[in-house]
């Protein structure tokens, strides 16, 4: 005999929309679901392969940073979290701009080492150096 009528009642997921949006994949699969596109037509529009947005969906491999700009164009916003350290404010400064190590060091007019050594939390930048990044990024 039961003790309680208690009915749990939940929605049922949809297929294909992810039930968190942790990481560019899983924003980058809802909103293809959102919109009602196949891979193929989101990675033609992104111009890589179905195969490669497949893997960034499943979370078996992450963009590379050239990629984010297309990303960013696609959702229409800039998924990543708000960047806790100077470091994370550099890569993302990279990662919305789809700039290597390389060519932000050439933009900010330092050695490329310098910028990886930023992105590791191994040195900050000088007050010069900082005042040049803040104005690249729009600060």
């Amino acid at each position: 005999m039961p003790i309680c009528h208690l009915v749990l009642e939940a929605p049922r997921p949809v297929a294909g929309y992810p039930q968190s949006r942790n990481g560019v994949g899983e924003h980058l699969k809802k909103c293809r679901a959102e919109l009602g596109l196949r891979q193929q037509d989101v990675a033609q529009e992104m111009e890589i392969s179905a195969w490669t947005l497949m893997n960034w969906e499943l979370g078996e491999t992450t963009p590379r940073v050239r990629y984010g700009p297309r990303i960013i164009d696609f959702l229409g916003f800039d998924p990543l979290p708000a960047p806790a350290n100077f470091g994370q404010e550099v890569w993302k400064l990279r990662w919305k701009r789809g700039l290597t190590q390389r060519q932000l060091a050439a933009l900010l007019g330092v050695d490329e080492s310098t910028v990886r050594d930023w992105e590791r939390g191994e040195h900050q930048a000088t007050v010069r150096l900082y005042r040049r990044f803040a104005e690249l990024a729009g600060h």
